[in-house]
């Protein structure tokens, strides 16, 4: 019997292998880098220890070989730390629909067929108008059941019922998984889901990497004091501190520490052109 790991959640379960094994394989990291690491990763493994303890040595770990596949590895746990609110998920959503060339608004209230609702994100172009859900959560064990699919398209059907809410597509993003009835349910209704490191519809990372939209918490150049400044000031991309280098200054960042600050960024762009 493998020893019990805790979760964030505080709840208790068997360590899984194999589930990091999968976690690494799909940060991109080679058979051989993968088998360096679990056998290093083995030893540490004991009663009680945290899987926040277990991902952040198979980072470090990660990172001496490949800084893409460490970058990986950690966008969903960047991503989780755009939190705890969803707000800033969501101007991040926002900005994953911009990059594929929507003008995007946020947080907009439409009237539907029986009551109000605010809708997330209207993401426009002239092929078609896309109505945005985004579900943040805090733990990253939390799937999104078919319960929230269910709820999310009732309001899909309120809004597309009163006729002068003009739409093609209605998204459910999430930077948890989603459950396989909720992936069922969303694809036989119509709903489209976007998803952290999901096999499942469009993939996040896929889109971040293409784009280049990873968010300031991935950066390591960025003390965590200076993060949370940037993050109240509503700045979550990383490629747009390059055009607010005042503000750095103002964070009290000096010219080295900038000068490094732009260089992890312009390493991760290059990277994936």
């Amino acid at each position: 019997m493998s020893p019990l790991v805790k979760k964030s959640t505080g709840e208790f379960e068997e360590f899984d292998e194999q589930k990091l094994r999968r976690s690494l394989k799909h940060a991109g990291a080679i058979p051989s880098e993968i088998a360096k690491i679990i056998q290093q990763i083995r030893p540490l493994i004991h009663e009680g220890i945290s899987t926040k303890r277990i991902f952040n040595h198979s980072f470090r770990l990660l990172r001496r070989y490949s800084q893409e596949c460490a970058r990986n590895y950690s966008l969903k746990k960047a991503i989780f730390e755009l939190g705890p609110s969803g707000f800033l998920f969501e101007k991040y959503v926002a900005e994953v629909f911009k990059a594929k060339g929507f003008k995007v608004k946020v947080g907009v209230v439409k009237k539907g067929c029986c009551v109000k609702h605010e809708v997330d994100i209207i993401a426009s172009r002239p092929d078609k108008t896309i109505y945005v859900e985004c579900k943040f959560h805090n733990h990253p064990n939390r799937k999104n059941d078919v319960k929230t699919a269910l709820y999310i398209n009732s309001r899909f059907l309120d809004l597309k019922n009163n006729k002068a809410n003009e739409f093609d597509e209605f998204y459910l993003v999430s930077n948890t998984l989603f459950s396989k009835d909720a992936v069922k349910y969303a694809d036989c209704v119509g709903v489209k889901l976007l998803g952290i490191n999901s096999s499942y519809g469009d993939d996040i990372q896929a889109i971040v990497n293409k784009y280049h939209l990873h968010p300031i918490t991935s950066l390591q150049s960025l003390k965590k004091k200076h993060i949370h400044a940037l993050m109240s000031r509503e700045i979550v991309l990383a490629k747009s501190l390059l055009k607010q280098k005042k503000t750095l200054f103002e964070l009290g960042l000096d010219e080295m520490e900038i000068k490094q600050v732009f260089s992890e960024i312009k390493n991760v762009r290059r990277s994936y052109e």
